[in-house]
């Protein structure tokens, strides 16, 4: 029994340190892939719009970066104008440096092509920028999923611990 609260005390230790660690994960892909699906597939779709000039809803990344585009088309229109739209895809145009009140800098143009016939104009950098906070909001929530599944394994030692010391004062 000695074993067994030792072995899940530090399997729960184990468990935090891992979570601490995922604040680095977005260089380790495959710690990406497991703690932040989302953020993974969206930085794929991300990365062929920036190679290809062009992400249609077949290619790895579309849903993802569709679903930011529909949650910001939500945030400014009604509901109810919003629905049956989806997007079509993803089209990246020639870089160029612009300067206007509150950017000085290269900007990457993307039209984006709705199921309505119309064409939102956005940058790449915005949706980088919407990508890397689907980043930090999902390695925080994995980050802290972890940590307590740690605690929690950890309390169980200390638990069986006890009762296994009662016991054996006890004499049983």
């Amino acid at each position: 029994m000695r074993k067994l609260v030792i072995s899940l005390f530090f399997i729960g230790l184990t468990f935090e340190i891992f979570a601490f660690l995922i604040d680095n994960a977005a260089q380790i892909s495959w710690i990406t892939q497991i703690t932040a699906r989302k953020y993974f597939l969206a930085k794929r779709g991300l990365d062929q719009l920036k190679e290809k000039k062009i992400l249609n809803s077949n290619d790895q990344g579309f849903i993802v970066l569709e679903e930011m585009v529909i949650i910001e088309l939500h945030k400014s229109n009604p509901a109810n104008l919003l629905i049956n739209i989806h997007v079509k895809n993803f089209k990246r145009g020639t870089p160029f440096l612009g300067f206007d009140s509150d950017y000085v800098g290269t900007r990457t143009p993307v039209d984006i092509f709705l199921s309505n016939g119309q064409t939102i104009k956005w940058s790449l950098e915005q949706l980088s920028e919407k990508v890397e906070v689907l980043r930090e909001s999902l390695f925080l929530k994995s980050a802290i999923l972890i940590f307590c599944a740690g605690v929690v394994i950890q309390i169980i030692s200390f638990i069986i611990d006890s009762f296994e010391k009662k016991r054996k004062s006890r004499g049983l």
